[in-house]
């Protein structure tokens, strides 16, 4: 989708006739649904029904349940310098990286730290916050300066954790919190991100692993001011693990592209859109070295489950887009604007052509609405939307 026409959707009034059928109920599995979001903190193996733990390797359900359970102990897998910032600081995040090094350490001490320019993390590295530490970063929507500007870019290095900071921009919009560039293995955790365009955004970074963030964007798209904003968006990105998040006030929660990801647990409420499986088209945007943020590929192979998209101006959750073999299950939905569920065919609805989305599962709650025009998926439950009476578009 091309960013300069998502301002589109926070200005479409829809009134929709929706023409109801008998409720049918999603299929009995060997876990019982849940009534409310899951409790993460217990893992996630026991909310996987027999089918969704083949999706992963046994070695990576291990993984998962370990860092929901004790996502601060991934603080303790690592040694080498350790650096303090202490409050008050201005600038001083590079040089605190620079001289904990490699394997390195750095803890913002509680209190304000404000920077001119995007913090670069060139190499594998922890930046941690104590309780109360804020990283306030001069940076601006993609709109004003011509490229993705991130308060935290972390380009070229594994391995790297960001925990336990609120990230904002000191202008309302701001840009993007954390920008992960060929970043493989990025774990950001129990972050605070406010007044920024986007949150979090994974390219060409695989297995980013991003868990219980609280991510409140700008509302600027409403008064034109930007086009588009996300809280967390993968355009290129394989195996992304977002587990856990809040995202809220964005044209898009979570907009997710590329091949096997998983999302579970997020509460993405008070969007435009809750989710997304989509491919990102953004041509001409690009990270601050150049390289294009648009999508290679539609979201394929992903796996979404036990989220909440709830009030959303729109729809909780939208396939769209070519988006294919994706799997939706047990997802609480109520009070969008349009519907809870929509899998798209042939549209033009963002000012250009897409394809449909195709050969995709889908689950519903009795009493969630669910449009489907796309080809060949399989939706099971809900309450169907009459084509005939609210057509494809």
């Amino acid at each position: 989708m091309k960013i300069k026409h998502f301002l589109i959707l926070s200005l479409i009034a829809f009134s929709f006739f929706h023409c109801e059928k008998d409720n049918v109920l999603a299929p009995e599995t060997d876990v019982p649904a849940l009534e409310t979001l899951p409790d993460l903190t217990n893992g996630l193996t026991p909310y996987l029904t027999a089918e969704e733990k083949a999706f992963f390797q046994a070695s990576e359900l291990k993984e998962l349940d370990q860092l929901l359970k004790f996502p601060d102990a991934q603080l303790d897998f690592r040694s080498g310098k350790v650096v303090e910032v202490p409050a008050d600081s201005e600038n001083a995040l590079a040089e605190a990286i620079l001289e904990a090094g490699e394997g390195g350490t750095v803890i913002l001490k509680a209190g304000m730290h404000t920077e001119s320019a995007s913090v670069v993390i060139p190499y594998t590295l922890t930046l941690r916050g104590e309780e109360g530490a804020i990283l306030e970063v001069d940076n601006l929507p993609v709109e004003q300066v011509g490229f993705v500007d991130p308060a935290i870019y972390v380009v070229d290095a594994d391995h790297v954790r960001i925990m336990g900071l609120q990230i904002q921009s000191n202008a309302d919009p701001g840009g993007v919190g954390i920008l992960l560039q060929n970043a493989h293995n990025a774990f950001i955790s129990q972050n605070q991100l406010t007044k920024l365009q986007a949150g979090v955004v994974v390219n060409y970074s695989n297995n980013a692993r991003i868990l219980f963030n609280k991510i409140t964007t700008s509302a600027a798209w409403a008064t034109g001011e930007i086009g588009f904003s996300a809280g967390i968006l993968v355009p290129n990105g394989n195996n992304s693990r977002i587990l856990g998040n809040e995202c809220s006030s964005a044209i898009f929660g979570v907009f997710a592209s590329d091949v096997r990801g998983f999302c579970l647990g997020n509460q993405l409420d008070q969007n435009v859109y809750g989710l997304i499986l989509c491919k990102v088209a953004a041509p001409g945007v690009t990270t601050p070295d150049g390289i294009s943020v648009e999508a290679e590929y539609s979201a394929k192979n992903w796996l979404a489950i036990y989220n909440s998209a709830a009030q959303n101006v729109s729809v909780g959750y939208l396939v769209i887009d070519g988006a294919n073999f994706n799997y939706l299950n047990n997802n609480f939905a109520e009070n969008n604007g349009a519907y809870d569920i929509e899998l798209v065919g042939d549209t033009e609805r963002f000012g250009f052509p897409t394809p449909p989305c195709f050969n995709n599962r889908v689950f519903v709650r009795a009493g969630q609405t669910v449009k489907d025009c796309g080809d060949n998926n399989f939706v099971r439950g809900g309450i169907a939307i009459d084509t005939s009476q609210d057509p494809c578009n």
